[in-house]
């Protein structure tokens, strides 16, 4: 049977609205919100990169981290590439994550260049992954000449939760969502 529950998967920096035959409902008017909010906020601080503007894309990156989470269905964030920095804080905000075998770069960089993941990595990666991981994860991996994860090394440490392979990525992906948006969120 056709799962009619709600869901978002984002790929990239753009939600996907997959093509119908998988029966569900999408709660466009919510994601249109929530990417109107970001699209504002990162135009801003790209246009005037001065203290107070680094200060309000920090909030604004909280605030929106904050509104997908707040999503009354499941989101996944399916890594089909390169996922640094606020890429991995936004899927490690989502409800779950799918990658690729293909992915060679899954990292938060940030300690790399002097500064730390700021959109609630040093808060999520030890609760999906453990104290140990994140240390690795967040500050040994960057200060060891930025080693980045692969795919499969992001499963194994517990910061996704499906190891997929390219060809049916996106649709395995979804079918994944659908899972999820028959079961209550936890």
């Amino acid at each position: 049977a056709a799962s009619t529950g709600e869901f978002l998967v984002t790929t990239g920096i753009e939600p996907r609205f997959p093509a119908t035959g998988y029966g569900y409902i999408q709660r466009g008017e919510a994601l249109r919100q929530v990417g109107d909010f970001a699209l504002h906020r990162v135009v801003r601080f790209v246009e005037k990169p001065d203290a107070e503007t680094a200060r309000e894309g920090s909030r604004a990156g909280h605030e929106l981290f904050g509104r997908i989470r707040a999503l009354p269905f499941p989101t996944v964030a399916a890594v089909n590439g390169a996922c640094l920095g606020g890429g991995v804080e936004i899927a490690l905000h989502c409800s779950a994550r799918t990658i690729s075998s293909a992915v060679r770069h899954f990292a938060c960089p940030e300690v790399f260049l002097g500064i730390f993941p700021a959109w609630g990595g040093t808060q999520l990666v030890p609760r999906l992954a453990g104290p140990a991981a994140a240390v690795k994860f967040v500050v040994a991996n960057p200060l060891r000449q930025n080693r980045m994860l692969t795919g499969a090394e992001a499963v194994e440490l517990g910061l996704a939760d499906r190891l997929l392979e390219p060809v049916e990525f996106l649709d395995e992906s979804i079918a994944f969502a659908l899972s999820l948006a028959d079961r209550p969120l936890e």
